[in-house]
């Protein structure tokens, strides 16, 4: 299937159109493209510079009106028309596509398919990147250990540390997982660490995978075409070859993520995943899910680069939560977090939408320094469990057995931190809440999030998107029938429809999910709803 993703500057009276021509998802650099621009009203055409293979083109070599460079067609022309059409034709191996653009006052009309989104803004994420090593639970496990160590691992399931210091504190994060969530814990006992790399040696360990809610994102728009900036404080050879060819990173400028490793150790966390079939210790897990032994590094810690020389259009931020309290150099977390909030104020300045990515924390004291950067991103994005550890700083302790209670939390919050979006996912449903303040319509909000569903439900079904064909099989996925009966209680109790209801100054936007029975990976689908709905909807935010 060929593609055509155009991008549109207006600079003063001149239009530019830049053009990328895709087959089957990747990108062609020797196709044949047409482009006839005229003026809707006065019926004026722009004048053809030549004829290929049928098609009236504007060729590098007559008048250089289009250059191709790498596969980016460039087309600039100066235009005082008030309303323009502009049609784009391309063939790839006998196979045509076309395109075409309305214009008004400078600006498309054209309502871009989330794709196109994708693969024109440009994205900038930072800054937890890593390699996680997937580890699937099963009765293998409770041969590593023996009756002392089981008795010892039940006993402090009553009261656990969230934090790994022993081998019996991965059983314990693994088992209180399987009751209760999905969390990960940092290892600070580096012996910990050879027990996990033996995992692998003994057959355990299953595949090895980019990692980090940064990393994910990134590779994700990458896969579908998209050339994102990723920052990572660490980031070596092993790291860079688990991301994608069209991942970018600054060292100082922006170059291929590859160009860019520098660092000669990695960033590692061990993943168990686990499904509501499995058991350890006879206790039986009641979800899909997976616990996270994550490693520290002293140098796993943002620098972030000067704001003002970065050519961005959104902001996607992750990872804080690793953070330390105090490093050996004497550097802090609060002074990171002071510093990151800087940078998202000059962000702000620049009119970029910056949007934070949560996770569970379970270090109450960090989770209160993080909570302060809310104060100052546009958007945050999270799952019920994270919803909840944000609530009860304010409140002693919350239930959210419903959507009606997740919204109200999530308004509560929207308020509290004035910000303009507040998204929440969970395992049948979206929830996303506005502040109405012209971020985008509905329409195109709920567009993004049809999107955002198809990609964890392709995600969920095979482990991994590694190309556009593995989103197909998202068509034949079920809604969650938990996410339809959520949404006939809202109608009733908020007056929604077709998913929207105003509740006082906000607009919320409902979504039945597609969901899969038995998940291949749990791991990212949270950062893969969050990260592409956010991109698609920035780039609606001014159609």
């Amino acid at each position: 299937m060929v593609e055509i993703v155009s991008e549109v500057k207006r600079i003063g009276e001149y239009v530019i159109i830049f053009t990328r021509v895709f087959d089957s998802g990747q990108m062609v650099t020797d196709a044949d493209v047409a482009i006839v621009v005229e003026d809707v009203e006065e019926r004026i055409f722009l004048p053809r510079s030549s004829t290929t293979h049928g098609f009236s083109v504007y060729t590098i070599n007559e008048k250089n009106v289009i250059e191709n460079l790498s596969g980016v067609y460039t087309l600039i022309f100066k235009s005082l028309f008030k309303k323009f059409k502009v049609t784009i034709f391309a063939r790839v191996r006998d196979k045509t596509t076309k395109k075409v653009l309305l214009f008004e006052n400078g600006r498309t009309r054209e309502e871009k398919d989330p794709l196109d989104v994708i693969r024109t803004l440009k994205v900038f994420l930072g800054f937890n990147v890593n390699i996680d090593k997937i580890i699937y639970v099963d009765k293998r496990l409770e041969k590593l250990v023996n009756k002392n160590t089981r008795k010892a691992i039940l006993q402090d399931l009553i009261k656990p540390r969230k934090k790994i210091n022993s081998i019996e504190d991965v059983f314990v994060g693994i088992i209180d997982s399987m009751r209760y969530g999905s969390q990960e814990w940092v290892i600070e006992d580096p012996s910990v660490i050879k027990w996990l790399e033996n995992l692998y040696k003994d057959n355990l360990g299953k595949e090895t995978r980019i990692g980090g809610q940064a990393g994910i994102i990134a590779n994700l728009i990458a896969i579908l075409g998209g050339y994102p900036t990723v920052y990572s404080p660490v980031l070596s050879k092993e790291q860079a070859g688990l991301l994608h060819k069209n991942v970018f990173s600054l060292c100082p400028t922006r170059k291929p993520v590859t160009e860019c490793a520098d660092a000669k150790e990695s960033k590692v966390n061990w993943v168990f995943e686990f499904n509501r079939t499995d058991e350890l210790f006879n206790i039986r897990s009641n979800q899909n899910g997976r616990f996270i032994a994550g490693s520290q590094m002293e140098e796993y810690r943002p620098e972030w680069p000067d704001i003002n020389n970065i050519d961005i259009d959104a902001i996607i931020l992750a990872g804080l939560h690793l953070l330390k309290k105090k490093y050996r150099d004497g550097t802090t977390a609060e002074k990171i977090i002071k510093e990151t909030i800087e940078w998202i104020d000059g962000a702000a300045k620049r009119d970029i939408p910056t949007h934070l990515e949560l996770t569970c924390m379970e270090d109450e004291w960090l989770r209160e320094k993080i909570v302060e950067i809310l104060y100052h991103v546009d958007s945050v994005g999270m799952n019920k469990d994270e919803l909840r550890q944000i609530a009860e700083l304010d409140e002693e302790k919350i239930d959210l057995p419903d959507a009606l209670s997740i919204i109200k939390y999530m308004k509560k919050i929207a308020k509290k931190f004035g910000l303009k979006r507040v998204h929440v996912h969970t395992l049948g449903y979206y929830i996303n809440l506005y502040k109405d303040s012209g971020w985008a319509s509905p329409e195109k909000i709920k567009k993004a999030m049809l999107f955002a569903s198809d990609l964890a439900a392709a995600a969920a079904f095979s482990g991994s998107i590694e190309k556009m064909e593995d989103l197909e099989i998202a068509d034949s996925i079920s809604l969650s029938k938990t996410g339809l009966k959520e949404q006939e209680k809202l109608e009733k109790e908020i007056g929604m429809e077709n998913g929207v209801a105003r509740v006082g100054d906000y607009t919320i936007i409902f979504l039945p999910t597609k969901v899969v029975g038995h998940p291949k990976t749990t791991v990212g689908l949270g950062d893969t709803i969050s990260g592409s709905m956010f991109v698609v909807e920035c780039g609606y935010r001014y159609m």
